[in-house]
């Protein structure tokens, strides 16, 4: 699993949202969603 900071097509480049996918590029999801730019993302030490 990696978890990276980007932007989908059609958004605003200041609009950076955080997302997991596999390493293959699957299973993307988007685990915020505002207009604030939400970047470097990091797994907390529990996990959580």
């Amino acid at each position: 699993m990696i978890l990276y900071a980007g932007y989908d097509e059609g958004q605003e480049v200041h609009d950076i949202e955080i997302y997991t996918a596999r390493l293959d590029g699957s299973h993307r999801r988007k685990l915020t969603d505002n207009e604030s730019m939400d970047g470097f993302p990091n797994w907390s030490p529990d996990a959580k």
